[in-house]
């Protein structure tokens, strides 16, 4: 018995769901954690950023300018 045109469309839609399904349950979570990964290596870096602020005004009693980063570069 063949089947129809309908029946085969409809069998490959399924299926291609059902792929979508699979691949958006293996993938998401993956992201999520590089997601998660990304925020934490930016707090971290503004967090270091904020702190070498802070320090250089410790050290020098005022913010550093365009012209200090020039002279570091």
């Amino acid at each position: 018995m063949e089947k129809s045109n309908r029946t085969r469309l409809a069998w490959w839609l399924a299926a291609a769901v059902v792929a979508a399904f699979v691949f958006a349950c293996i993938y998401l979570p993956v992201s999520r954690q590089r997601i998660e990964a990304d925020l934490t290596e930016a707090r971290y870096n503004l967090r270091s950023m904020s702190l070498a602020l802070y320090e250089f005004e410790t050290a020098y009693g005022a913010f550093p300018n365009a012209d200090t980063a020039k002279q570091v570069i």
